[in-house]
């Protein structure tokens, strides 16, 4: 692109200007106003893609909006600025949920219907009620429809529960209160913490990357993608560590009662 000097009038080669990206605060905002303006219909769409995987069984229903509402729960939490909160607080009430159901052991409280244990509370209605409040009380805050299409959907989980065999009432209604008061409650010193440590974790991560990306025998202009790769696959590698964490955690008083079954045999 050429342009004129005032002085002389010669041409002058300068670089186009590249196009401004829009910054996260931006892509927030259009998300907030894309849900509030059309809230009820991406959860009818929500529900229906969850529907759509069921087979037309009211338990994989349920399995499916349990899922669903937690992340579109996340995702609401992001685009208001409170992604990190919304994550330690579901970390603390996978934490809250296995360890009551470890902890009851063979109680009454923690039998369920259909035989099995580990059924206090329900971590299906506790997950659901988790993100269902986050919606309620977030996005969706100014939207009715969408409000009681949201709390239908996380009591339509504890019915699916109830009559699955897999809990009782009393154990839907006590994921119910968690999941809730877990998103209610204030909890200023816990989500400090968790901040911290957050951001304690994303700075060594990032110093790791920068280390790692700067010793790759790439062009200089291939190592953004390169560094999105190495961050995609650090996100991987936790997400896979927590799940195997929490399912180490509720399979452990399985493991121990097996060793205690087999010791007292050999005796």
């Amino acid at each position: 692109m050429f342009d004129q000097r005032p002085d002389h009038g010669e041409p002058v080669l300068t670089r186009p200007r590249r196009p401004a990206r829009r910054s996260p605060d931006r892509l927030r905002r259009l998300a907030l106003w894309v849900v509030r303006q059309f809230g009820a219909f991406l959860i009818l769409a929500i529900l229906l893609v969850c529907m759509s995987f069921a087979n037309r069984s009211v338990e994989r229903i349920g399995d499916n909006i349990q899922i669903a509402l937690p992340l579109a729960g996340l995702g609401c939490a992001v685009a208001e600025g409170r992604g990190v909160q919304y994550f330690g607080r579901f970390i603390l009430m996978e934490f809250a949920i296995h360890g009551s159901k470890a902890g009851l052991g063979k109680a009454p409280l923690n039998q369920r219907p259909n035989g099995g244990d580990k059924g206090f509370p329900s971590g299906h209605m506790t997950a659901s009620a988790f993100g269902a409040t986050a919606l309620v009380q977030g996005c969706l805050a100014a939207n009715k429809t969408a409000q009681a299409a949201v709390v239908i959907s996380a009591g339509f989980v504890g019915t699916s529960r109830v009559e699955a065999g897999a809990h009782t009432i009393w154990q839907v209604v006590a994921g119910a209160a968690l999941g809730w008061m877990l998103q209610i409650a204030s909890l200023a010193a816990f989500d400090r913490a968790f901040r911290r440590l957050w951001l304690g974790a994303a700075a060594a991560v990032s110093t790791v990357r920068r280390a790692v990306v700067s010793r790759l025998p790439t062009r200089s202009g291939d190592r953004s993608g390169a560094a999105q790769t190495f961050g995609l696959g650090v996100a991987v590698a936790v997400a896979l560590a927590a799940g195997l964490a929490v399912q180490s955690l509720s399979d452990t008083p399985q493991e121990v009662t097996k060793l205690a079954e087999q010791s007292h045999t050999a005796r």
